[in-house]
């Protein structure tokens, strides 16, 4: 969060002057949702996204554009929910997910989890929540470490995935995404100082309000 920094020209890539500066910010979590869908979606899944903030409506919206049929979203946060239905997705109701989804699946399960949460509640979630055989990518960090149902990954021959970051290849495409106009990003942003960076970090935590905060000189 400096104003001016060095970086070695290897790690700098141009970006379109018409590319707002606060979207532009987007365009490396993007690159981790195209490095997941195109791995994790194939044509015609059922995906489940668990976190709607940012990754997760990212998440959400390059598994549409990879080809899923359905893609369902989770939050806690309503407000969420809305901004992930603008990426394709059916929000489902975070106070009866399971039921709402086996009715949406006829009990089925989903193709792929995305969990863009990473606590021990959503990994019970995405194994109860996807199909035997199905595909798990875990990418949320919201704990270091969790009890993780061990019959169930057995029982449904679930394969989890772990995903860190993306290829060059997947960062391109996610700045011609950005470039082209692809995300509706209306009402994600709240701009603040680095003066209020502090206070943007604890709201983020302690309200609802927020959802993308870019810090500027």
């Amino acid at each position: 969060f400096g104003e001016r920094f060095v970086v070695p020209s290897s790690g700098v890539v141009a970006i379109s002057s018409d590319v707002p500066d606060d979207v532009a910010t987007l365009v490396e979590p993007l690159a981790n949702a195209v490095h997941v869908a195109t791995r994790a979606v194939h044509e015609g899944d059922d995906v489940m996204v668990i976190g709607s903030g940012p990754i997760g409506a990212l998440m959400a919206r390059m598994a549409t554009e990879q080809g899923a049929k359905r893609v369902f979203a989770t939050d806690r946060i309503p407000a969420r929910l809305e901004l992930v239905r603008a990426q394709g997705a059916s929000p489902l109701d975070a106070e009866a997910t399971e039921d709402a989804l086996a009715e949406a699946t006829d009990g089925r399960g989903v193709d792929v989890v995305i969990d863009a949460v990473g606590v021990e509640p959503t990994w019970g979630l995405a194994l109860r929540a996807i199909r035997p055989g199905g595909r798990i990518e875990a990418v949320g960090l919201g704990a270091g470490a969790v009890a993780i149902d061990s019959f169930a990954v057995i029982g449904k021959e679930a394969v989890i995935t772990g995903s860190f970051a993306w290829t060059d290849e997947d960062f391109l495409r996610a700045l011609a995404f950005v470039e082209a106009g692809a995300i509706d990003t209306t009402g994600w942003f709240t701009d603040a100082t680095f003066a209020q960076g502090q206070r943007a970090f604890e709201e983020l935590v302690d309200t609802t309000e927020r959802f993308k905060v870019v810090l500027h000189p």
